[in-house]
C-alpha cells in the first residue's frame, strides 16, 4: 500500500549493468505514469493522472506527522516528492494507492473492473497451479489442481507465469528449469539450467518504540468506538491511516553502493510505541517472547510512536531451493540477513543518523521524543546505547524482512539471469515469460509495490508489441 518507486538509478542500473535493455528509468516512466491515478497536488512530467492505480496522501493526518516534517526542515532535510524529480534523498509524507480510505490493489484496478466484460479473459478460482508443462523445450501448457482434482490446461501462445519471487520460482524449478545440480538431486528432468532462485533479496528493518514525556499525544489519541464509527461511515479517520504509517525519510549511509541513491528509509507509524497485537506479530514472525518482554514490552501502554528504519540496498542476496517435488510443500526460503557485513554497519548508522538529526531538533523536543532507555539485554556489553554498535547487535538479534522478495528470476544479460530483457525464459526455452517482482535484477530503494504494478504493465505492452497483427 505504500507507493514509492525507488530512484530512478535503480533503472538505470538495471539497463546498464545488468543487461535489461529497455528497463531505464526514462523506458518505465511512462509505464509508471499509465497505471497512475495521482492526487497528491504535484502535477509534472514524473505523473500519471488517468491510469487505473489512485495514489495519494491519507485523507487523514496527526500532530505527530506535522512536527516530523518541521523536524526535517530544522535538520536540513528537504521536503521531497520521492516519486517525482530524481531527488529522493528528504522527508514527505507517506504516498499510498488508496481510494476512500481502503487499500486500491493490483486486483481491484486491473483484474475486477474487466473480469465480467472480457471474454478472453477467465479468472479460475480455487486454482493451484502445480507445474510448467513442456515438450522438449517449448512451453505447451500449465498443470493445475482444482478442490483436488488435477487438470491441464494447454497454451495457444505461450504462458506468463505471475506467481511472485516465490510461486514463479518454486513453479520453474518444479518444472525443470533451474540449476542443473539443484534439480537433479530431486530426479527432476532438466528442460533449462538457469540460476533460478539463486538471487534472493529483500529489505530488512526494525520497529523501535519511541515514547513522548510530556502531556501532549502527538496527535494520537486511542482508538475508540468513535473511530470505528466514524470509518465504517466515512472511511475516513485515524484507522484509515495504512498500518498507522505517515512519515518516509531517505538516507545515505556510508556503505551506500551508490552515493546517489540512499540506501536507507526510515517510516514513522503514528501509533503507540507497543502492544499486546505487536508482541504477537513479531513474535509470530520469528522473536523469541522474551526478548519482547524484557526490551519492548515495558513500552506497553506509554503514549509515542514507532521507528521503522529499513535497509534498502541490501548488498546479502539469498536463495530459494525445493524441499521436495511436492508443489505443495514450501521451498526452503533462505533470506541470507546480514551476511555481507556491510549491511547491519549501514543500517545502525542510519538509524542513528536520523536519532542524531531528528530528535535534537525544536520540533522534536517540543513533545519530549528520546529513544527507549531500557537496555536490550543481549546486548548490553555492545556499546553506549543507541551507538551504531548498540544498534547493530540490535538489528542482528531482532531485525525482521519486510516481505519485499524480489529478484529469483532475474532479468538481463548477465551471469544470474533466467529472463531476457522481454521476460522471456533463456536456456532456449520458447513460449514463457515471467512478469512479477522476480524478474527485478536488483531490489530498488523503496517499496517494490508500484514496481511490481509497472512491470506488469510493460509486460503487457511487449506481449501486445509482440503479437501484434496477430489474431
Amino acid at each position: 500500500m505504500y507507493y514509492t518507486r525507488g530512484h530512478p538509478r535503480d533503472y538505470d542500473r538495471w539497463a546498464n549493468k545488468y543487461g535489461a535493455k529497455g528497463w531505464a528509468f526514462e523506458d518505465v516512466l511512462p509505464h509508471f505514469r499509465d497505471i497512475e491515478n495521482y492526487h497528491v497536488q504535484t502535477a509534472d512530467e514524473y505523473h500519471g493522472t488517468g491510469g487505473e492505480v489512485p495514489v495519494d496522501y491519507s485523507n487523514a493526518t496527526t500532530l505527530l506527522c506535522q512536527l516530523l516534517m518541521e523536524a526535517c526542515s530544522q535538520a536540513g532535510f528537504p521536503h521531497v516528492d520521492y516519486n517525482g524529480h530524481p531527488t529522493q534523498p528528504g522527508c514527505s509524507r507517506l504516498q499510498i494507492n488508496s481510494a476512500e480510505g481502503e487499500r486500491f490493489s493490483a486486483s481491484k484496478a486491473f483484474i475486477q473492473p474487466v473480469v465480467a466484460k472480457r471474454e478472453n479473459l477467465h479468472v479460475a478460482m480455487y486454482s493451484q497451479v502445480t507445474k510448467v508443462n513442456f515438450n522438449g523445450k517449448r512451453t505447451v501448457g500449465v498443470q493445475f489442481t482444482r478442490f483436488g482434482v488435477q487438470q491441464n490446461v494447454s497454451a495457444g501462445r505461450e504462458v506468463i507465469l505471475s506467481a511472485g519471487t516465490v510461486g514463479s520460482a518454486q513453479l520453474l524449478l518444479l518444472s525443470g528449469v533451474g540449476p542443473r545440480e539443484d534439480l537433479e538431486k530431486l530426479q527432476i528432468p532438466v528442460v533449462a539450467d538457469l540460476p533460478v532462485g539463486r538471487n534472493l533479496q529483500d529489505h530488512v528493518a526494525l520497529m523501535l518504540g519511541f515514547p513522548i514525556s510530556t502531556d501532549v499525544t502527538a496527535g494520537i489519541p486511542p482508538l475508540s468506538l468513535d473511530d470505528v464509527a466514524l470509518y465504517a461511515s466515512k472511511k475516513t479517520g485515524m484507522i484509515s491511516i495504512p498500518a498507522a504509517g505517515e512519515f518516509l525519510q531517505f538516507l545515505h549511509s556510508d556503505y551506500a553502493m551508490d552515493p546517489d541513491v540512499p540506501d536507507i528509509e526510515v517510516a514513522v507509524m503514528s501509533a503507540t510505541p507497543a502492544s499486546e497485537l505487536l508482541k504477537a506479530w513479531m513474535v509470530a514472525t520469528g522473536l523469541q517472547p522474551e526478548a519482547f518482554d524484557s526490551f519492548i514490552g515495558p513500552t506497553i501502554g506509554q503514549p509515542g510512536f514507532r521507528v521503522v528504519p529499513v535497509l534498502n540496498r541490501p548488498k546479502s542476496h539469498g536463495s530459494i531451493r525445493l524441499r521436495s517435488t511436492d508443489p505443495n510443500d514450501p521451498p526452503y526460503i533462505d533470506e541470507a540477513i546480514f551476511d555481507h557485513p556491510d549491511d547491519v554497519k549501514a543500517v545502525a548508522q542510519g538509524t542513528k543518523k536520523f536519532i542524531d538529526s531528528m530528535l535534537s531538533t525544536e520540533a522534536m523536543k517540543s513533545i519530549g521524543v528520546k529513544p527507549w532507555n531500557v537496555t536490550f539485554p543481549p546486548c548490553a556489553k555492545a556499546g553506549s546505547q543507541w551507538s551504531e554498535e548498540y544498534i547493530a547487535c540490535v538489528f542482528q538479534h531482532m531485525a525482521q524482512i519486510v516481505w519485499h522478495m524480489c529478484c529469483t528470476v532475474a532479468m538481463g544479460t548477465h551471469t544470474g539471469a533466467v529472463v531476457d530483457e522481454r521476460l522471456r525464459v533463456r536456456g532456449e526455452v520458447t513460449g514463457l515469460r515471467v512478469a512479477d517482482a522476480s524478474v527485478m535484477p536488483d531490489i530498488v530503494a523503496g517499496h517494490t509495490n508500484a514496481p511490481s504494478m509497472m512491470i506488469g504493465s510493460k509486460a503487457a505492452a511487449m506481449i501486445m508489441e509482440d503479437y501484434a497483427g496477430l489474431q
